[in-house]
This record gives C-alpha cells, sequence and structure tokens, in this order.
C-alpha cells in the first residue's frame, strides 16, 4: 500500500538497524546508491543501512511493506549524494518520506527453542550444496572474473582461504558491486559465526576461526568498496540477510527438504551472487567440519575449473 506519491511504510525494521536510529536519531545519513529496489544509507560514522523492497529481512535493513512493482523505482525519487534525516518513527529523504513506526522489529533467525543438531544427515547436507552450488558455479567459469575459480581452488589445496595470500589475492577480486571474492568471504564468515553463536557443539572449533578470519577481513576492507566492505564487516558480527542465515538454519537444524529449498532461494539472488555467498557457505562448513574438507574440496575444484 502506498500511502501518498512519495510516501512509504515500513513492515520489518531490523534491529541493528532500529539501534543506529536510536543512537543517532535526527542525524543526516548520506544517499549512497540507488538502485530500483534498494537504498543504501550511509552514516557518518561508514554504517549501513539498507532500505529495500525485496521480501527478506536482516538485522540492518528496513523493509518496505505493499509497494506496488509495475515500475516501481527508487531511481525515480530518490537520488546519490541526497541526505536522509532519520528519527525514531521516519525516515525523510528529500520528498520521500518512510514510516517505520509501526515496523516489527526483526533480529535474526538465530536457532530453534528445540536445538538439537542431527550429525546424521549433515554430511548429506554438504553433499547438497557441493553440487548445486559447485555446479553452477562451474556454469559461470567462463563468464565470471578471470582466474577466480582457479585461484580459490589453487588457496584450498595449499594454506586455505584463511591465509594472508589468499585474503590478499581474493577479498575485492570480481565485478559488479559486490565483488565475487567477497561474496565468498561473507558466505564464509556467516557461516562461522553463526556455528560460534548458535552450535554448542561446535563452538570450540568456529572460535578457532573467528579470531583469525576477523583479523585478516578487517584488515582488508580498502581492498574493496565501501557497501561490499561493510557486508563483511556485519558478517564478521553475526549480521547476515534472512535468505543466507536460512541455510545455515536449516543446515543444523532443518529437513533436508527445507535446506535444499533455503539453498535454491539464496542461489537465485542477483546474478552471481547468491551463487557465491553459497559457496562462501560450503567453504565455511568445511572448515568446520574438517574429516570432509580433502575429499570434497578436490571434487568442489573439479566442478569449479572442470
Amino acid at each position: 500500500m502506498v500511502l501518498g506519491k512519495k510516501s512509504l511504510y515500513a513492515w520489518s525494521l531490523g534491529s541493528y538497524a532500529k539501534k543506529i536510529i536510536n543512537d543517532k536519531g535526527g542525524q543526516k545519513a548520506l544517499v549512497a546508491h540507488v538502485f530500483d529496489n534498494t537504498i543504501y544509507l550511509r552514516m557518518n560514522n561508514d554504517e549501513l543501512i539498507l532500505i529495500s523492497t525485496y521480501p527478506w529481512r536482516s538485522p540492518f535493513t528496513i523493509s518496505l511493506a505493499g509497494i506496488d512493482y509495475d515500475g516501481f523505482s527508487f531511481k525515480s525519487i530518490v537520488s546519490p549524494l541526497q541526505k536522509a534525516v532519520l528519527l525514531t518513527d521516519e525516515i525523510m529523504i528529500d520528498e520521500l518520506s518512510i514510516d517505520i513506526g509501526e515496523a516489527r522489529v526483526y533480529s535474526g533467525l538465530g536457532k530453534p527453542t528445540s536445538s538439537h543438531v542431527d550429525n546424521n544427515y549433515l554430511g548429506h547436507k554438504l553433499r547438497l550444496l557441493l553440487y548445486t552450488a559447485g555446479i553452477i558455479a562451474g556454469g559461470l567459469r567462463d563468464t565470471s572474473t578471470s582466474y577466480l575459480h582457479s585461484r580459490i581452488c589453487g588457496y584450498l589445496n595449499s594454506d586455505g582461504l584463511l591465509s594472508d595470500n589468499a585474503m590478499d589475492s581474493l577479498i575485492g577480486l570480481g565485478e559488479g558491486f559486490t565483488p565475487s571474492g567477497d561474496d565468498i568471504y561473507v558466505g564464509l564468515s556467516s557461516a562461522i559465526t553463526y556455528t560460534y553463536s548458535y552450535v554448542d557443539e561446535k563452538r570450540d572449533v568456529a572460535s578457532s576461526y573467528l579470531s583469525r578470519i576477523k583479523e585478516g577481513i578487517s584488515a582488508r576492507l580498502n581492498q574493496t568498496t565501501w557497501a561490499s566492505g561493510m557486508y563483511l564487516k556485519y558478517a564478521l558480527s553475526g549480521l547476515y540477510d534472512e535468505t543466507l542465515e536460512k541455510v545455515l538454519y536449516d543446515f543444523y537444524y532443518g529437513d533436508i527438504q527445507d535446506f535444499y529449498s533455503s539453498v535454491v532461494h539464496l542461489l537465485r539472488r542477483g546474478y552471481e551472487s547468491g551463487c557465491y555467498l553459497a559457496l562462501g557457505v560450503l567453504l565455511g562448513l568445511l572448515s568446520i567440519y574438517n574429516s570432509f574438507k580433502l575429499h570434497w574440496t578436490n571434487k568442489l575444484c573439479s566442478l569449479l575449473i572442470g
């Protein structure tokens, strides 16, 4: 439902976005990027708030309700470099007003109350993720960034993706708004932080990777764009959108059909981003479950580089 020519309302308000607004209410943010379905707001301290008409939520996203998608585009009403004023119940960008007063706060999926991990099916789920993400990524090898796949496999078969050499080479590598190398590390970081936060029996293993990846990525954020860097930074803090978190939630706590549906949903994101996010999740989980790593890394690379 559109309340007026340039008046919209939000149905979901991310908990982290709400915290930023409450902390900085009345202050101005910069419209850094505008696309048909998204507005990227850059706060004075570089933090990101995303305004979106897509149906998936995140802790840093304001999701709008009832948009008439026939011909709708933020580009027709908002321009980059405009100022946004953030109030506790409203966001104003020039003549656009977004009512956030009645939006439901979204903090993430977390884990179910009955949080038992059925280890009997984890191998089947990893195999499913490997083949779906690997086959689709393999189909992109001729159109994706040159050397991306060979570099990934080179590091997987040597000192790993968490090495300084790998992060130097892959962070910021790729075309587009979020480089494919960054998407891989967002997925990988999300798998590690989710496991650390919500899977008690694997917390120690995840912890052994967490400080290393936080230090490595944080030191290399200047290799990529502001927005992509913020996705990396948020993933390291356990903040990720619903489609990505649902894959991890269903890997540990859902049945195989739920997991497959979540993977397919993620793979449909964008032209390449969903594929490389899923690939990153796979690589993060293979790090956690090291017993699967050697054989399946070789199989993955046969799909990625032929």
